[in-house]
């Protein structure tokens, strides 16, 4: 949902081993800051996340939907952030504006560990 924003200029993320609970985000925007476009992201995700889970449960109590009064999942986006947003427009923005922020967004779980390792060691 991040990538939607208009604000996005780029936003990926890895997992540095899957056996660890660790995902690093990289996230680069434009005019609004780094946390209130994550934030933003997050928010509409978990809108997009009961939204599906009230259509299931409906259709569960009343039986087959019909496809066309499904919406789709842009309409949903749309009517959450009232944003549009299209990858070239992002590039074409942060090549003809500075970028305002870039942030690396860890878990704190790993800063954590890796300094309590640390005073374990010494």
């Amino acid at each position: 949902m991040i990538i939607y924003s208009k604000d996005t200029v780029f936003c990926g993320y890895s997992m540095p081993h899957p056996s660890e609970a660790v995902v690093n985000i990289r996230l680069q925007t434009q005019n609004n800051p780094v946390i209130e476009v994550f934030r933003d992201g997050l928010t509409q995700l978990v809108d997009v996340a009961e939204h599906i889970e009230k259509t299931f449960e409906a259709a569960l109590e009343t039986g087959p939907v019909d496809s066309a009064t499904i919406p789709s999942s842009s309409s949903v986006i749309n009517n959450n952030n009232n944003t549009s947003s299209t990858s070239s427009k992002s590039k074409k923005s942060a090549k003809q504006s500075n970028v305002n922020e870039s942030m690396d967004i860890e878990e704190d779980e790993q800063k954590t560990d890796k300094k309590s390792k640390k005073k374990t060691k010494a």
